[in-house]
């Protein structure tokens, strides 16, 4: 029910929520949480502790607040809407609920707790036991979390970095004009200054927009040595290389 629940959503228009199943793999391993998690009382409360750290992380990460509300509007019993806020956690946030722990990605979040964390399945020959210790300490992991979880956002690279220092004095020269002595025109605007400095400070106060494409080429260039320095990035030198269209035939 949580996967056909999950599968029509769109997370800001951009990607799906939609689960992918792995194919049973020796190397894929699952734990079970200790049967007390299976009560009808532990389910309800789990259901509302949940749909609390959904509402934190969806508004950490930006996510619309029609989606949330769908989330947690889903119709069903108790059992339903926790698979489905669970699901949505580890999905989307790479969130393990049991393990309370919060990988950057779902490889990371596979490498802390397995592939999953799932509940036992109680019937009416074996009932589960009340709240023990093991809720307890979970209950304590999960309020810990909420209070202290904040999301690491990028930080745009300094301007005191030689290399865009130097980028951005380029871009404000290519956009200065020398008309005559003592008179220099922003090209931009055509504003008219005294010296080729006084331009500079204008494009930078005036026309930052300009100066944009400059920090976004940086910020590429960190993310593409972060990824390579990364000794647990994916090993994708065993996929097979794209290959090239046939050239028309005339």
């Amino acid at each position: 029910a949580a996967l056909n629940a999950l599968s029509s959503m769109e997370i800001n228009d951009v990607s799906s929520a939609r689960p992918v199943l792995i194919s049973p793999s020796l190397d894929l391993v699952a734990s079970t949480a200790p049967p007390e998690m299976s009560h009808p009382d532990r389910i309800c409360k789990d259901e509302s502790i949940s749909a609390r750290i959904i509402n934190r992380l969806d508004s950490l990460l930006g996510i619309k607040p029609v989606i949330t509300k769908a989330v947690l509007g889903a119709s069903g019993s108790s059992e339903a809407k926790l698979d489905l806020q669970l699901l949505y956690l580890r999905r989307v946030h790479h969130f393990c609920f049991y393990a309370a722990k919060w990988g950057k990605d779902e490889w990371d979040l596979k490498r802390q707790c397995d592939v999953a964390m799932v509940r036992n399945h109680m019937n009416g020959v074996h009932k589960a036991p009340a709240e023990g210790e093991w809720s307890q300490m979970h209950d304590r992991r999960l309020e810990a979390f909420l209070a202290t979880a904040q999301l690491e956002r990028p930080s745009m690279p300094a301007t005191e970095n030689d290399k865009i220092v130097e980028r951005i004095n380029k871009a404000c020269e290519v956009s200065t004009a020398r008309l005559e002595e003592g008179k220099f025109k922003c090209t931009l605007c055509d504003k008219l200054f005294k010296g080729p400095e006084f331009v500079s400070k204008h494009i930078w106060k005036a026309h930052a927009d300009a100066l944009h494409s400059i920090y976004e080429q940086a910020n590429q260039e960190a993310a593409c040595d972060a990824y390579t320095a990364d000794p647990c990035k994916p090993d994708i030198s065993c996929l097979p290389l794209p290959c090239s269209e046939p050239a028309p035939r005339g």
